[in-house]
């Protein structure tokens, strides 16, 4: 049996203006008072704040840079979409 390899996230932000991410899987959506990023480890990242912008992307090395002031960063566990089979027979 294959072991999944998890890359490991981390997340800086400096001087109230830059904000770095690594093992990001996905960006879900943004837009300029929010990003909602997938992570590598089934997390997902919900940054709220004002004036943000995505000004770098790299998906090979799962790298975001974001430019604009945060508010709240917040992690959940991403759900996944249940069939209208399981939603039908519970």
């Amino acid at each position: 049996m294959e072991e999944k390899k998890v890359k490991s996230h981390n997340l800086k932000y400096e001087s109230e203006k830059k904000i770095f991410i690594g093992g990001v899987k996905a960006v879900d959506s943004f837009s300029e008072k929010q990003i909602l990023a997938s992570l590598d480890n089934g997390k997902q990242l919900t940054i709220n704040g004002e004036g943000l912008t995505i000004t770098n992307l790299d998906t090979e090395t799962g790298n975001v840079e974001i430019e604009g002031k945060a508010h709240q960063f917040s992690y959940s566990v991403k759900q996944t979409p249940k069939s209208i089979l399981k939603k039908i027979f519970k």
